[in-house]
């Protein structure tokens, strides 16, 4: 098996003052030989230890992930070479980069069985649980059927959501609409590694229960981060993370995946999973202070998170007075009710990412900053967040007058 590294060649500089990034290849026998990645930098980005570039500019990050594409596609393709019996060569790496002529033969079965265990290592155990019950559905329909990469057709959320009625005696549209969801997920993991063209799967129709989730006002917020002394360290470091969240807009995934070498300056790099790119929230200087606050508590991470989260902040809700009663939705029956309940009875980690939301749209933030922020694949899923409270016309209509 060869072994791969990145390197700089700083001695080829062009007129703009960029070197080549190469990829250097240590054969068998000592025999050392380089492909370029078709991609340049200066000195002064490049990081020579971690074999990326350094900078909080987008173009830079953009070439960094792509660089990280060129390492998976070399990588998943001596996996692939191996199975069939022989070692990855000089020639299989130059198609890996030249990924327009670079074709896969991974069967879906197999991809989604190795996607699901590199998830491993950044994602819950509750959701990890959930992609191997989907996986273990598609089992069941793989020997009732063929299954290939052309079975992923236009019509195959409907056939799908048969059989799941028929032979897995699934009868709620939410659960069905739960696991074509996560089929969704792997598929768009598959076009983004070019193991298929066609975008059908984007159509799939997902049936999901309505949910509404509530935000913080500006007055519930300045309560939290004022009882932060009334709590025990443990409590104080749930409502911290929680806190974080309302400042960041990360989803809780991704907070719990976060690793102290993310952290860039005033920003984080974030490897965002739904959509398989990377973002960059801003850090504010209340997240910072969350982020100095674990890091002089010796955590190993930076934001600790336990399985008990939710239930602890709503905990802590309770205890600091947020009973505001809220609209919230329930499912019964295949139909979606709406009630009211106080706010701390539905306080959860999606409130986090709601609240900075809805607090960047009340203090007129343009949508493109908050877009970057937030990861969203365009400004029209973000527009549903677009929506007035009751407390927002008052506090508009008071500074008008």
């Amino acid at each position: 098996m060869l072994n791969t590294n990145l390197y700089l060649l700083r001695d080829k500089k062009d007129q703009n003052g960029e070197c080549p990034i190469y990829l250097f290849i240590n054969q068998p026998g000592g025999i050392r030989k380089r492909v370029s990645t078709r991609y340049k930098c200066s000195p002064s980005k490049w990081n020579e230890k971690k074999q990326r570039l350094k900078g909080t500019n987008s173009h830079l990050t953009t070439i960094n992930a792509e660089l990280e594409k060129i390492l998976l596609r070399i990588a998943e393709l001596g996996l692939d070479l191996y199975r069939n019996g022989r070692d990855l060569e000089l020639e299989d790496i130059r198609r890996a980069i030249k990924h327009n002529t670079w074709e896969k033969t991974i069967s879906p079965i197999v991809f989604f069985e190795e996607e699901i265990e590199r998830m491993k290592h950044v994602n819950r155990e509750s959701t990890i649980k959930a992609y191997k019950t989907t996986f273990k559905y598609l089992l069941s329909y793989k020997q009732k059927r063929s299954l290939n990469w052309t079975t992923f057709n236009e019509s195959f959320d409907s056939e799908y959501s048969t059989f799941l009625k028929s032979q897995g005696n699934i009868q709620s549209d939410v659960t069905i609409g739960k696991h074509i969801k996560t089929i969704k997920a792997l598929l768009n993991k598959a076009y983004n590694k070019r193991l298929i063209k066609n975008q059908s799967f984007r159509k799939y129709k997902v049936f999901k229960a309505d949910s509404i989730i509530p935000s913080l006002e500006t007055d519930e917020i300045n309560h939290l981060w004022n009882s932060l002394n009334q709590l025990n360290e443990k409590d104080k470091s749930v409502l911290l993370i929680f806190l974080f969240l309302c400042e960041t807009s990360l989803r809780i995934g991704e907070a719990t995946a976060l690793r102290w070498e993310d952290i860039e300056g005033d920003f984080l790099q974030i490897y965002e999973l739904k959509n398989d790119k990377f973002k960059r929230p801003f850090l504010t200087p209340k997240a910072k202070y969350i982020l100095e606050y674990f890091k002089i508590c010796g955590s190993h991470v930076p934001l600790p998170i336990k399985t008990t989260f939710n239930r602890r902040l709503k905990s802590i809700a309770e205890l600091l007075g947020l009973d505001r009663n809220v609209n919230t939705s329930l499912r019964k029956n295949l139909k979606t009710e709406i009630q009211q309940k106080p706010l701390y009875q539905v306080m959860c980690s999606k409130i986090g990412r709601r609240t900075y939301i809805t607090m960047a749209l009340k203090d007129n933030i343009p949508l493109s900053i908050i877009q970057r922020n937030t990861g969203h694949s365009d400004l029209q899923v973000l527009g549903s967040y677009n929506k007035l409270t009751d407390n927002m016309i008052i506090d508009y209509m008071k500074q008008s007058r």
